[in-house]
């Protein structure tokens, strides 16, 4: 996997906290297709996937959608549209009663 070095990359900054020493380079399609492929390989369960973009248009959901993500919530984010795509995701019944 290809990494960033982020004390070496344009606007970061060093921190207190020397515990990140490199960050993956994958966007969120990218970990969508490897954690799907993960759980197929290994027989797991479906983890929900929710995009958050700043992206509204119905060809932006429909990608996020068709690459394996469960869900779409577009910015600006409110509790409302947060709260709805967690009902509709979430197996906890407290959350699903709770709209």
């Amino acid at each position: 996997m290809d990494t960033v070095d982020p004390l070496h990359e344009p606007g970061v900054t060093e921190q207190d906290d020397d515990s990140i020493d490199s960050i993956p380079v994958m966007d969120g399609f990218e970990a969508t297709r490897r954690i799907r492929l993960w759980e197929a390989e290994h027989g797991l369960a479906r983890t929900p996937i929710i995009a958050i973009t700043a992206n509204a248009a119905e060809v932006d959901r429909d990608y996020c959608l068709n690459i394996g993500m469960d869900g779409y919530v577009a910015k600006p984010l409110t509790i409302k549209a947060i709260t709805r795509i967690l009902q509709q995701h979430v197996a906890d019944p407290a959350l699903r009663a709770s709209g």
